[in-house]
């Protein structure tokens, strides 16, 4: 038997972190399917009465981003949440030219210089992903004296700090946490030392990961096209749930990684040989998305046998465990935490039970 919780990359995300819906991707068989000795978020090779399965994104599934109906009906699709439009606007600054634009006198005043077009300054609880600016720079502009520049941050301090020395005509910024609403943080430009000296505040907002949007469940019947390893014939099901990914001022974030984390042991609610995360084989990341993800689950094998959903025992409870989903790292358990759920696994289905998000 095998269990596994995640789907197989299919799209292809967006450049540098643009905020445009595109991919999904996701599960719990971190990358490519488990090897037939393995089991992961799938259950390694073990004889067919043994259970196998998996969860998480199983790289090497040929299943599509949008696959074909289910021989069993899937579970009705909750709506896709009216908060995050289908294709969003970029998540990052609203505009090139808007973080450093608001003017207090009219002729000095500060840039957000931009690496890429839609860049932003970025929080990952400690990461540095690829694509994604957490440290960026500020340059002066109309000033008469570069060497009587002064910096400072009025509002904000606990949000960004700066990087070298606050003086001069250009300097860095980093950030040290999420900003709680758009625009919260205002950095100041003083030219000069005296009462009364040429002065700029401007705007400026940390964006982070915030929260999952929750899009789909959808299960279906008999082996997983993309675990070759599950024989015609054998008791087997899986389940898709689809996500959005979301920021802490409500955009689409494109391109950042999603990991899965396992904090504890399955509990089981019947007796069973279906494999603990411990010993799941699927990879447990979604490299550079498009803003959505799926995680897949998926078992067969063992004892009791999976069935299909929709069968007698279709909801009769086998296991549960606590499951999390973090966002901007590559391993398990870095970047954000933005989800929290319990991961129930029944006789013919699976399901994210009791989620918590935001899960700070």
């Amino acid at each position: 038997m095998r269990a596994f919780a995640s789907e197989p990359a299919v799209e292809r995300a967006s450049p540098l972190g643009a905020a445009v819906a595109g991919r999904e991707r996701m599960g719990f068989d971190r990358g490519r399917p488990p090897a037939p000795t393995s089991s992961a978020h799938r259950f390694a090779a073990v004889a067919v009465a043994q259970a196998r399965g998996g969860a998480g994104n199983p790289e090497a599934a040929a299943v599509p981003a949008e696959p074909a109906a289910p021989a069993v009906a899937p579970s009705p699709a909750a709506p896709e949440a009216a908060a995050v439009p289908a294709t969003p606007p970029p998540a990052q600054a609203e505009s090139p030219e808007r973080e450093g634009a608001v003017t207090a006198s009219p002729g000095l005043s500060w840039t957000f210089v931009k690496t890429h077009t839609w860049d932003a300054l970025w929080w990952f609880c400690g990461e540095h992903p690829s694509g994604f600016s957490t440290r960026i720079m500020l340059r002066a502009e109309n000033f008469a004296d570069p060497t009587a520049l002064r910096w400072s941050i009025p509002r904000g301090s606990d949000k960004i700090a700066f990087a070298g020395a606050p003086s001069g005509p250009e300097v860095h910024v980093t950030s040290k946490k999420g900003s709680d609403r758009l625009d919260d943080i205002t950095v100041r430009v003083t030219e000069g030392s005296i009462a009364g000296a040429p002065s700029h505040d401007g705007p400026l907002t940390v964006r982070k990961p915030h929260r999952l949007i929750h899009r789909f469940t959808r299960h279906h019947a008999n082996c997983p096209a993309f675990d070759a390893t599950c024989p015609a014939g054998v008791g087997a099901h899986w389940t898709e749930v689809g996500y959005r990914i979301v920021d802490n001022v409500g955009g689409t974030i494109v391109g950042a990684t999603v990991n899965e984390n396992f904090p504890g042991h399955k509990a089981n609610d019947q007796a069973n040989d279906w494999a603990d995360p411990a010993a799941f084989v699927s990879v447990p990341v979604w490299p550079n998305t498009d803003g959505t993800f799926i995680d897949y689950w998926w078992v067969w094998g063992g004892h009791p046998a999976p069935v299909n959903p929709g069968a007698a025992h279709d909801g009769d409870s086998v296991d549960h465990m606590t499951h999390e989903f973090y966002v901007g790292g590559r391993t398990a358990a870095t970047g954000c935490r933005v989800q929290t759920h319990t991961a129930h696994r029944f006789l013919g289905h699976t399901e994210h039970e009791n989620i918590v998000t935001p899960a700070p």
